[in-house]
């Protein structure tokens, strides 16, 4: 949830000038993927770690 409000107010805040609507929305969803994907892999290991 907190995730979700970050990223609604930075698509707002970060609009930039010139770029379309479109395109804009394409790298945030690229980013929050990266993000995403970047916390699970984190997770993961530390999983890992405690179970070894």
């Amino acid at each position: 949830m907190y995730l979700t409000g970050q990223i609604a107010i930075t698509r707002h805040a970060a609009l930039l000038p010139g770029m379309s609507e479109t395109q804009h929305d394409k790298i945030l969803k690229t980013y929050s993927y990266f993000l995403l994907s970047f916390f699970s892999i984190i997770a993961v290991v530390q999983l890992q770690l405690f179970y070894d």
